[in-house]
């Protein structure tokens, strides 16, 4: 009986430790954590007096994730060396959290597009005026009224989405506090516009062709920042593995159980302020930038690039030996493209922040803490959306996992024990440690019927 129970008690030991291992492993990859404080204290000035007028850590985040993206849209004529060839500071952003979690605080950074906005509409105004004074001959040569916009709206048909980029020569800014505004839009079958995003992450051409015409985008370089909770993440990937999610720098957080009050506070008087002190340095950076007669160049140093080829060659390899999805192999591929936006952008602000003078052709060189910034926010959304990739739809082969976990998953038994799991996976090569992690990582496959007993759930 006393070994019956030692036994036990050594089973369990094995099993807890396995456990722990487990957790080790998600660790090591990343978990889906608010983003360390001291990346704010690399901030220039301005954005950091901005973002801590918010006490509260996610909202923070939220914000300047936002923010980041309305700066990006302002970033004109900025050339960026990439081994692909040029691309520009352009930020795709993503925002998922549960209902009334506080993540509409986004809407606030909306607010620093407005001057642009407002400036853009003037124009139009004044070139429509033109149009409807010409003669009727003039009229029948002219083009279409100007929609020119800052803003792009998310509900809008795949041409009127095409229309409003081609007036603003690619540019723009999708921002949405509802995923769903756009998700209504591509559900129709007039709203499918989600070519235009797959080509626009990296700036390739985009055509539509309509019977009254043909229209091209040849360096589309728009920017978007969406929220949304779980449920409407899962709608907006359907089909995940066409590329979009890993376009995309994903952060989540689960919200805060405790009441929150809805008494007016100081802190957002104190926020208002900043964002139209921000909303006027933003304006002044698209319109300095928009007279240059050639783009200002932004390269990173050959020190540079073989330190973020180390990281995120890690994190690749961690992703790979751990067997965890593809698709996450596929974020973290695209992570240095973050890592450059994020750095540029920061430099240009900086740069104007200090009052320096811009000239055509002018190289632009990031400080340490621009690269930090953009390295820390890029390694937090491989690690937002490790997390998140549970909520995709799952497919009846698996594809959105590892070759290498399909062929164990496929040899499991329809029930069966951590160690007969561990033997399975022994026979494909797969490590022992590994094979632990998938059967804690990937619980919508399996069900935990008793200690150390699983049941395929399919």
């Amino acid at each position: 009986m006393n070994n019956t129970n030692t036994a036990g008690k050594k089973a369990d030991t094995a099993e807890n430790a396995r456990t722990a291992e487990n957790v080790t492993i998600i660790r090591e990859v990343g978990e889906a954590t608010a983003l360390p404080e001291n990346i704010y204290y690399k901030l220039p000035d301005g954005l950091r007096q901005m973002c801590f007028a918010i006490t509260n850590r996610n909202q923070r985040d939220v914000f300047f994730l936002a923010a980041l993206s309305v700066l990006s849209a302002h970033m004109k004529n900025i050339d960026i060396l990439h081994s692909t060839g040029i691309i520009h500071p352009q930020l795709f952003v993503m925002i998922i959290a549960p209902p009334a979690s506080g993540k509409g605080i986004a809407s606030k950074a909306k607010k620093l597009g407005e001057p642009l906005q407002d400036e853009l509409y003037k124009q139009a105004a004044v070139e429509n005026k033109g149009l409807n004074t010409a003669s009727a001959d003039n009229k029948a040569r002219s083009d279409k009224p100007w929609q020119k916009a800052f803003f792009i709206p998310a509900n809008s048909s795949d041409r009127a989405f095409f229309d409003r980029l081609h007036e603003n020569s690619g540019r723009g800014l999708v921002i949405e506090t509802e995923i769903d505004t756009l998700l209504n839009a591509m559900d129709k079958e007039w709203g499918n516009y989600s070519d235009v995003l797959l080509k626009g992450f990296q700036h390739e051409t985009v055509s539509i062709n309509r019977k009254e015409d043909c229209l091209y985008i040849e360096k589309p370089n728009f920017s978007i920042c969406l929220t949304g909770t779980p449920v409407q993440f899962n709608r907006m990937f359907k089909n995940p593995e066409n590329g979009l999610l890993s376009r995309f720098g994903l952060y989540t957080f689960e919200g805060d159980t405790e009441w929150q009050s809805h008494a007016p506070k100081r802190v957002g008087t104190s926020l208002d302020t900043e964002v139209r002190k921000n909303a006027k340095m933003f304006y002044k950076i698209f319109t300095e930038l928009d007279k240059l007669s050639s783009p200002l160049d932004f390269q990173l140093s050959t020190e540079y690039w073989s330190s973020l080829d180390s990281v995120f060659k890690a994190i690749n390899n961690k992703i790979r030996d751990y067997g965890l999805p593809d698709l996450l192999l596929s974020s973290n591929r695209r992570a240095p493209y973050h890592v450059l936006r994020i750095a540029c952008a920061l430099a240009v602000y900086r740069h104007f922040e200090k009052g320096e003078d811009i000239f055509p052709g002018m190289r632009v060189i990031p400080e340490n803490d621009d690269i930090d910034v953009g390295v820390e926010l890029s390694k937090m959304f491989v690690n937002h959306t490790n997390q998140m990739i549970g909520f995709l739809p799952r497919s009846n082969n698996l594809s959105n996992k590892s070759q290498r976990y399909r062929e164990f998953y496929e040899a499991l038994p329809g029930e069966f024990t951590t160690r007969e799991a561990q033997e399975i996976a022994s026979e494909l090569g797969v490590p022992e440690r590994t094979c632990d992690g998938w059967l804690s990582n990937y619980m919508a496959d399996f069900k935990n019927i008793k200690h150390g007993h699983y049941r395929k759930r399919k």
